[in-house]
């Protein structure tokens, strides 16, 4: 059976609901999807500079840690990143 030949989805089922949360980079809101994400595409997702390290603050969280390079991270309402110069303090 070729794709092509399979019935077709009604509407609802094909509609996949992204909800989306504001997170900020530093003090500036952003609005990204929720749900899990890799260190390495929220790094793209939230335009940080290239080779920056990203730190995080979730809610209930009482500082930032470091996300690690391939950790996986439940992206929440209002989380703080915080991009690092690589051997330097936060930018």
């Amino acid at each position: 059976m070729n794709i092509d030949d399979t019935p077709a989805k009604s509407a609802s089922a094909q509609e996949v609901i992204e909800e989306e949360v504001t997170v900020f980079v530093g003090d500036t809101p952003k609005k990204i999807t929720k749900g899990h994400c890799q260190t390495e595409r929220l790094i793209e997702i939230l335009e940080i500079e290239q080779d920056y390290l990203l730190n995080v603050k979730g809610p209930g969280d009482e500082e930032l840690r470091q996300l690690m390079p391939g950790e996986i991270v439940e992206i929440r309402e209002n989380m703080i990143f915080v991009p690092q110069v690589p051997c330097g303090g936060s930018s």
